[in-house]
């Protein structure tokens, strides 16, 4: 079937809408071809040929393999076996008050899985390079304006867009037009202030509802951090983010 991408779109949520239980599979992403023949990268108002969703059939299979293969790895004495067996807790986390944005941020969208803020505080390591703080990309304004000025995939139609929309924050919100359907998703204007993205509280708010609507918080949920992976970047770094995740469970 025909699909038009809209702003903000990536193949797993658009494979998620259409009812295809495997959105978060790069192999399922591959089947897509893309104008830029990348997976993680598609432009709005591209056209894409989306296949029709697995068969009940197809999935009674695909399930069958989902639960063997913790216990086939775990036979195997595999190290993925101990990251994405999910045995983790599953109550949930005591409340902390304003001391942790990110959990307030996450309650606020509903989500109160230990796994899930587990796997958030994972990623905001990695994607932060271990300082937990919302920061700015890596680059000058040279290089923002290389990469990003004049992008019409983000959004970026003024001079200067480039630099001022470069990325931001704990999952690097690039882009005018995402700063601005960010903005009205969390109802702050990050459009007119792209800046607030770097306040601890603001890039809480953006992770949450990232993970909300991209569907890492089903994936990370259900204790798959390596597939959770994958509405984020694919499958860049995805054992590494997996085990940290498991340590902030304490496993």
């Amino acid at each position: 079937m025909k699909y038009s991408v809209t702003p903000g779109d990536s193949l797993s949520n658009i494979l998620k809408s259409q009812g295809n239980t495997n959105f978060a599979d790069p192999k399922e992403w591959a089947k897509i071809k893309t104008r830029s023949n990348d997976p993680n990268l598609i432009y709005a108002g591209e056209e894409l040929d989306i296949p029709d969703p697995i068969t009940p059939q197809q999935q009674q299979v695909s399930q069958l393999n989902q639960e063997m293969t913790p216990i086939i790895q775990q036979a195997q004495s595999s190290p993925l076996a101990q990251i994405a067996t999910p045995s983790a807790p599953t109550a949930p986390l005591p409340q902390t008050g304003n001391s942790d944005p990110l959990s307030a941020a996450f309650r606020a969208e509903g989500i109160d899985n230990p796994n899930i803020l587990a796997y958030a505080k994972a990623t905001m390591e990695h994607e932060t390079a271990g300082t937990n703080q919302p920061i700015s990309e890596y680059g000058g304004n040279d290089y923002f304006t290389k990469m990003y000025e004049g992008r019409q995939d983000l959004g970026n139609t003024q001079p200067g867009d480039g630099v001022k929309y470069h990325g931001r924050g704990y999952i690097q919100l690039t882009g005018r037009e995402n700063y601005r359907v960010m903005g009205q998703r969390i109802g702050i204007d990050l459009e007119n202030n792209p800046d607030l993205a770097l306040q601890p509280e603001v890039a809480s708010k953006i992770m949450a509802a990232f993970f909300k609507d991209r569907g890492v918080d089903d994936l990370a949920g259900q204790g798959n951090f390596y597939g959770a992976r994958g509405p984020v970047n694919g499958t860049d770094k995805a054992e590494q983010i997996a085990a940290m995740a498991q340590k902030y469970l304490g496993g």
